[in-house]
């Protein structure tokens, strides 16, 4: 993965190298979008605690899973929310 800082938008984006996707995710503080609006990665919302990057996803595609690693595939219901934490642990490295 790459995070990008788009310090402009306030928000970041993280690209995914195995797919070509790319996920925007607003840091301003708005609420998410109406649950009734389910979108093919979710509705992403983040925010900082300390040097950790928080990120809270709701509002999945029905029937969309959640892929840990090659070989695990969880699907999620339509109220899932999905918490990650991204910490920058080097100059080149992401936790």
């Amino acid at each position: 993965h790459v995070l990008v800082n788009l310090s402009l938008y306030l928000g970041v984006a993280i690209v995914y190298e195995m797919v070509h996707d790319t996920r925007i995710i607003p840091l301003d503080g708005q609420a998410h979008v109406g649950s009734s609006i389910e979108q093919y990665m979710g509705d992403a919302r983040g925010r900082w605690e300390g040097d950790t990057l928080v990120v809270e996803t709701t509002n999945f595609n029905p029937g969309e899973s959640l892929r840990t690693f090659f070989q695990n595939s969880y699907l999620l219901s339509p109220d899932a929310k999905v918490i990650e934490r991204f910490t920058r642990i080097g100059d080149t490295q992401i936790l």
